[in-house]
């Protein structure tokens, strides 16, 4: 009830095992790059810390 949980489920039409990810309290420091790649805006005050 505290903080925010995030989960990130990868399913792979070749049959590998999915692939997840998870974690607590923050996001990872390129997540905006990540949203950027789905075409989703960035997350409003949350600032990409990723040096590329």
């Amino acid at each position: 009830m505290n903080g925010t949980q995030w989960e990130l489920e990868i399913f792979f039409s070749d049959g590998h095992k999915p692939m997840k990810i998870c974690g607590s309290n923050s996001y990872p420091y390129n997540f905006n790059k990540f949203l950027e790649l789905l075409g989703i805006e960035p997350m409003e005050g949350e600032e990409d810390t990723d040096d590329e």
